[in-house]
């Protein structure tokens, strides 16, 4: 059993696609209050105070607009009660509301519960705060040293006339050696998540992703938040779920968005060892590394087209 005791209350639809998603989460070792009536789900909110509000967009009486406006006007919707607004429609405008309004997750249905479970477990990592440049400590300052000289050759291979797939090569290859990372991928969204290169495979050009094997990316690709987990085996809960689930296939990662002006256009995800320790230096050097594809991206995109 988990030791940790993680609440969830979900607010859907009495119906047995609902009632087996309760069952599922609860047989999985959380505390789960099913609610299918709108009317009960504010007190439901105050009396439990639950990590996880998994509510469907159209839930009469309280649809999730509703519980997301409840949930700020109280100043309830922190890092520590998250909202995943369920829904059977994928449509854009909605999925921006519920996010702008600080939905945390979108989930189309019918909904599968070992995905349901993958995405909890992303959702539990630590929430990470990166120290300011002035609150950097001293022993962390020679590997800030070194990532500035790395960023400087970053940007000078970026610049090198070559394929623009040697280019992406190069760059995960020169990040991957001091993250000690087993893998570094660069995904392109479009039109299809769309594995472009990869930091152990030179040769490695394409692999279109099934993106229900890869919460993680699917998470960041619709939501545009960064994602970073420590390590799953720190926390008596994330370990349990990792030993007993097999779905959830990874350890320590760091995810983030490629976007620019607000459209995302790919994702960076940086897979570590067993062993690694993720530092503040480590997500802000990744950080650049994207925010370098990003520009290397718009640039290719805005040259333009040679006279015939």
């Amino acid at each position: 059993m988990i030791k940790k005791e993680i609440r969830i209350l979900l607010a859907d639809t009495n119906s047995p696609t609902s009632k087996k998603l309760a069952s599922y989460l609860s047989d999985s070792g959380f505390r789960v209050q099913a609610v299918y009536d709108g009317l009960q789900v504010g007190n439901k909110i105050l009396e439990l105070r639950p990590h996880f509000i998994l509510i469907d967009i159209a839930m009469p009486n309280f649809s999730a607009f509703d519980c997301l406006d409840f949930l700020n006007e109280r100043q309830l919707h922190t890092d520590d009660m998250k909202v995943f607004v369920m829904s059977g429609h994928n449509i854009k405008q909605n999925v921006q509301t519920c996010l702008d309004k600080g939905a945390h997750d979108y989930l189309v249905k019918p909904l599968n519960p070992m995905d349901v479970l993958s995405r909890i477990v992303l959702s539990m990592q630590a929430q990470t705060k990166l120290k300011a440049v002035e609150e950097i400590e001293n022993k962390d300052l020679r590997q800030a040293n070194y990532y500035l000289n790395l960023v400087e050759l970053l940007f000078k291979t970026a610049a090198v006339k070559t394929t623009a797939h040697q280019i992406n090569y190069q760059l995960l290859r020169m990040l991957a050696m001091p993250l000690n990372a087993v893998r570094i991928s660069l995904i392109n969204a479009h039109p299809t998540p769309t594995v472009v290169a990869s930091s152990d495979n030179p040769g490695f050009t394409a692999f279109e992703l099934q993106l229900e094997k890869y919460p993680e990316i699917d998470y960041v690709l619709r939501t545009q938040k960064p994602l970073f987990i420590k390590n799953l085996k720190d926390d008596s809960a994330l370990a349990f779920i990792k030993e007993n689930i097999k779905t959830v296939h990874f350890n320590s990662m760091i995810v983030l968005p490629i976007s620019h002006h607000g459209q995302i256009s790919g994702v960076l995800s940086a897979r570590m060892t067993e062993s690694s320790n993720i530092s503040d230096a480590d997500i802000r050097l990744c950080q650049v590394v994207a925010q370098i594809f990003c520009n290397y991206w718009h640039l290719q995109d805005t040259k333009p087209a040679k006279a015939s």
